[in-house]
């Protein structure tokens, strides 16, 4: 017998990207913090979401499942992530669909009676799933109610909520249920050790940036442009990064003169020829002399 399910109501494994360590821009911030001049990390959150749905499949497939057999579970298979649009009352889950032998209702029956009285569960179901001011659940709201429904007395809930909080019950009385903070922490860990979204780039050309190092070179390039064709950089305050489509503020004469050169597609060559006067620049054109 196939179920489909979801971690919304039943949270194996859990996690969200609002404003957590799973969201690209804590990676940016992250990755941002160690980086030198005119260089940024920019990170996309699908790239992100890749990681973490291999990283959901690996402990589904690896460390839950097969403690779950037991319980009547034969197989999982994971499925889609799913974003709200709002997270007001939700956040971001995942499907995924559980193959149960078919008398998994006598199982899931024995493990809750024999659990009737279990602090940590009944603790759990108080906290997580009895409706009150601002929340409004639609999980069974006691050891007994799933009971009840297991057995046909109670016609409430269908089959996915059921399955859905037995297996949560099992997972948090087995120890193989994974929090918000243990299984983010756990892709937080696999992206900034094992991938390259949080690797700095340099979004200036790579001439520019070799002789912005220079300053001997860097301050007589200047100089020398500043007396063929003036103050032409005037005004460029920003260099924009077309990977992150964000601007950076110029805080030198030389980043301004790269900003009027990026917007020109003039290379350092082009420049020192327009220096040395092998070249023009008039116009916003680069001409031959």
């Amino acid at each position: 017998m196939k179920i489909e399910l979801n971690s919304s109501i039943c949270p194996l494994v859990d996690f969200s990207t609002y404003e957590t360590p799973l969201s690209a821009s804590f990676f940016e911030d992250y990755g941002r913090d160690c980086i030198g001049d005119f260089e940024t990390v920019s990170v996309n959150q699908d790239d992100v979401d890749v990681v973490i749905m291999e990283k959901v499949a690996a402990v589904m497939q690896d460390d839950i499942a097969p403690v779950l057999v037991e319980y009547g579970v034969k197989s999982i298979n994971i499925g889609e992530l799913c974003r709200p649009k709002e997270y007001n009352f939700r956040h971001d889950s995942f499907d995924f669909s559980v193959e149960m032998k078919e008398d998994w209702k006598v199982c899931a029956i024995t493990f809750l009676e024999k659990n009737l009285q279990n602090k940590k569960l009944c603790n759990y179901i108080q906290e997580n799933w009895v409706s009150r001011s601002g929340f409004w659940s639609f999980m069974p709201k006691s050891i007994e109610e799933i009971i009840s429904a297991l057995k046909g007395n109670d016609t409430r809930y269908t089959d996915d909520y059921l399955l859905g909080a037995y297996l949560t019950l099992v997972g948090l009385e087995t120890d193989v249920l994974m929090p918000c903070q243990v299984f983010e922490d756990m892709v937080f860990d696999e992206i900034t050790e094992n991938t390259y979204l949080t690797v700095p780039y340099c979004y200036i050309p790579e001439d520019w940036m070799e002789l912005y190092n220079d300053d001997a070179a860097v301050d007589e390039l200047y100089y020398n442009l500043l007396d063929k064709i003036g103050h032409v950089w005037r005004g460029m305050n920003a260099i924009y990064d077309t990977q992150s489509c964000e601007s950076y503020d110029c805080n030198d004469n030389a980043s301004r003169m790269i900003a009027w050169a990026m917007k020109n597609n003039i290379s350092v060559e082009d420049a020192q020829d327009i220096a040395a006067g092998r070249k023009v620049y008039e116009y916003g054109m680069l001409m031959y002399a």
